[in-house]
């Protein structure tokens, strides 16, 4: 399959994937969880647990019971964690593979429990340091452990780790607020430990690994970064990442237009002067969000052709004006390389006034993954 039959494509290298994945674990110089939900931010991820689980990767995260069993019905062999808290329900299917669980609370634990039938639950607890999302809360230090230890005593459960999530350690202002999440982590592990309860801990998201040493602790978890992205199109890139998805389509038609005459739906683009436009076989419904519209370039032949007009559901248009011999069938690079130059997800994020992770968790179930 390559895009001489397919309308658009996603281009997917797996060796950069594992040259990411063993950069970041030099940083971290600790284990790392490879983090792969949402089909792998949009890069499949059967196809890339099985590169990482080459290289060694020390386990992978996913967010859904379904992520996970997909994961083993693939034979990725390596431990699996659920990030976010699952339907009760599902403990069954969960005990069966061997997937661990996340505990946010007692309350959640003693629900899972009920579905336990025989045996034990792997488990981690989820600590809220301040996302105010899922977790035990720890500002008060002695009542979390408190909670925990009641955890650690259900027969039902063998709990292995324990973590917290980072929520603005990518931002500029972020660093008390990191700082304190990191504190408060730590003060909750000095007093288990004072009872004897030593167990894995990992704080670090991508942010964390890169900025912030002191959060890397027992493990780390890997995300956006392990496809070679950063935050925002500004975000250095200090571990030399590289980027592991191109985003490619085609010229369909190649036609002429003349001042005056208008582009698209609604006429949003009006020409004023005589110019050439390739209609491009990628929209909205592909992952190239309608936001862009007007505000991106492409890459055909090594040189950037910007966008006019409303991006369509599945067509978009370019104006090709000033670049010889384009011709039909031409590649189209939206993002990522083309062998001579490239455009970064962060800048198509930034046009689309988003951030990398939805561009690239957005690009659809109908668009083929090629991998390389």
């Amino acid at each position: 399959m390559n895009l001489e039959c397919e309308r658009c494509i996603a281009e997917i290298s797996l060796e950069n994937l594992k040259y990411n994945y063993l950069k970041i674990k030099e940083q971290t110089k600790g284990e790392v969880m490879a983090v792969i939900k949402a089909d792998a931010y949009g890069h499949g991820a059967a196809k890339c647990a099985k590169a990482l689980e080459s290289v060694g990767a020390d386990g992978f995260a996913v967010a859904t019971v379904k992520e996970a069993l997909d994961l083993k019905s693939a034979g990725i062999k390596g431990d699996i964690l659920i990030l976010g808290a699952v339907p009760a329900p599902s403990i069954e299917y969960l005990l069966e593979s061997d997937i661990i669980v996340s505990l946010p609370s007692l309350k959640n634990a003693r629900a899972y429990a009920e579905h336990i039938k025989s045996g034990r639950l792997r488990a981690h607890i989820k600590l809220d340091t301040g996302m105010n999302r899922h977790g035990i809360s720890s500002e008060d230090p002695i009542k979390a452990c408190c909670e925990i230890e009641e955890l650690m005593a259900m027969e039902e459960f063998s709990i292995e780790g324990i973590f917290t999530h980072l929520c603005a350690a990518d931002m500029a202002n972020g660093k008390d607020f990191t700082l304190r999440q990191t504190e408060l982590f730590k003060n909750v592990n000095d007093l288990l430990m004072k009872k004897g309860i030593a167990l894995k801990k990992h704080c670090a998201n991508s942010a964390g690994i890169l900025s912030y040493p002191q959060t890397h602790f027992d493990m780390s978890r890997a995300g956006i970064i392990l496809y070679g992205v950063n935050f925002d199109r500004l975000a250095p890139n200090t571990l030399g990442l590289r980027p592991v998805m191109s985003f490619k389509s085609q010229i369909t038609q190649i036609k002429k237009i003349h001042k005056g005459d208008t582009v698209g739906y609604s006429r949003s683009y009006t020409s004023e002067s005589d110019r050439l436009i390739a209609t491009v076989s990628v929209g909205y419904a592909d992952g190239l969000a309608r936001a862009c519209s007007g505000k991106i370039s492409m890459l055909i032949r090594g040189l950037p052709a910007l966008q006019i007009g409303n991006i369509c559901m599945d067509i978009t248009m370019v104006d090709v004006t000033d670049i010889k011999g384009v011709s039909l069938g031409d590649e189209v690079t939206v993002f990522g390389s083309d062998g001579k130059n490239s455009i970064s997800v962060e800048q198509l994020a930034y046009e689309a006034d988003t951030i990398p992770y939805e561009i690239l968790t957005g690009i659809s179930a109908r668009v083929p993954r090629v991998y390389r």
